[in-house]
């Protein structure tokens, strides 16, 4: 998730700023990835929970968090919009209706890409406290421990995203094959890093086995 928000803009210009596909298109389609990339744990680990559900016959509960979801989604997305219509829209969106105001400010479409991202961890949490609530979800000891590992792994891996958007701050307007070997080197930066600070945290490839 984190190198995916961070790297949302480079992988677009990368793969996909070619022809008539502008830096601007660069610029929109990587808000909405960021947005997007932002609830993919959630998204993930509703996948996790849900067949909880499903193998006790129980299918009202994913259901109702579902439906509970799609009408928060609904609502965020009147909220996300609208506040980033009144954060962005400037002295430009002054003139003409609501609509054409509207139209008139690129980028608002990311609080639809937000909204979803959050309501998918809203759809996670329901299941979550159902599954606890009834007793099924027991926590094992050790997980605090792997928690503080996969946060400090994390933390390495974004400062050398970081570090490697800083050296090669250009990504718009470099050769393709510059922007590709730029990106290849930021992501096999970090993943060796993220790697190598899991295993200076205890972490081993046994520990991935479950025995």
């Amino acid at each position: 998730m984190l190198g995916l928000v961070l790297l949302a803009q480079p992988i677009v210009a990368t793969l996909f700023q070619h022809g008539r596909f502008t830096a601007h298109d660069v610029e929109m389609v990587g808000l909405s990835l960021a947005a997007l990339s932002f609830g993919l744990p959630a998204f993930a680990l509703v996948k996790v929970l849900a067949p909880a559900f499903y193998a006790r016959q129980d299918t009202k509960t994913p259901v109702r968090a579902g439906v509970a979801a799609m009408i928060a989604n609904m609502g965020l997305n009147l909220l996300f919009v609208g506040g980033l219509f009144v954060l962005w829209r400037g002295n430009a969106a002054s003139d003409g209706d609501l609509l054409a105001r509207v139209a008139a400010i690129p980028g608002l479409h990311t609080g639809i890409a937000l909204a979803s991202s959050v309501a998918s961890y809203l759809n996670l949490w329901l299941l979550w406290r159902a599954l606890v609530r009834d007793g099924i979800y027991q926590r094992e000891p050790g997980w605090a421990t792997h928690l503080r590992r996969l946060a400090f792994a994390c933390a390495a891996m974004v400062v050398a995203v970081a570090a490697g958007l800083y050296l090669w701050p250009d990504w718009t307007t470099a050769p393709i094959l510059q922007r590709a070997l730029h990106l290849a080197a930021i992501i096999a930066a970090a993943g060796i890093v993220y790697t190598g600070a899991l295993y200076a945290g205890g972490l081993r490839l046994r520990d991935l086995r479950g025995v």
